[in-house]
């Protein structure tokens, strides 16, 4: 009875660990995910573009002075 307990986790061991691998490689997998998704954004859309662009024109400008 008490080694029938054992034998599913034995028999899913490969299926649970594709889905919650050990403790460590989920940590590093978030920290390689976190850090290529940072990278990825800085890459797209540099630090300059959010640097207040005013789209909008001078009033003299509109006059032609």
């Amino acid at each position: 009875m008490i080694a029938s307990s054992f034998v599913p986790r034995h028999t899913y061991r490969k299926f649970f660990l594709i889905f919650f691998p050990s403790s460590q490689y989920l940590i590093l997998a978030t920290l390689v995910f976190i850090l290529s998704t940072w990278l990825n954004t800085m890459y797209k859309y540099p630090r300059v573009y959010y640097n207040h662009v005013d789209n909008t024109t001078n009033p003299r400008q509109e006059r032609g002075n």
